[in-house]
């Protein structure tokens, strides 16, 4: 599946799609896979909640709730949902 490469003032990150409900993000050696939903038009990306971002995600990710969104906005091609009942990021 394509990978799409993007950077901004904080550095360079990529989002690719894999199989039909996920998506990861990474950064350099770092990657994190959130649940997607494919069965629909457009696709949706499940994401935590700004209030729950921080304990659901690793180190790397605390405290960027709003970039990390931003990039997954612009380059994942899917609609963001937040969702704290859906279980991501998976791992």
């Amino acid at each position: 599946m394509k990978v799409n490469e993007g950077s901004d003032e904080d550095g360079t990150y990529s989002v690719q799609p894999r199989w039909k409900e996920e998506v990861v993000f990474s950064e350099g050696s770092s990657s994190i896979t959130f649940a997607a939903g494919w069965g629909v038009d457009p696709p949706v990306l499940y994401l935590p909640s700004a209030a729950k971002w921080d304990q659901s995600t690793p180190a790397w990710l605390q405290g960027r709730h709003a970039q990390v969104v931003a990039r997954l906005k612009r380059d994942s091609q899917h609609v963001i949902r937040f969702d704290d009942q859906v279980r991501s990021p998976l791992y």
